[in-house]
């Protein structure tokens, strides 16, 4: 089970590439 704090970067880096991808397209 990973971590809070890495759970959460990668949350952010998700949100962050959806919505420059949203931006992109």
């Amino acid at each position: 089970m990973p971590n809070l704090s890495s759970f959460c970067f990668c949350l952010r880096f998700c949100m962050y590439a959806l919505k420059h991808h949203n931006l992109v397209s």
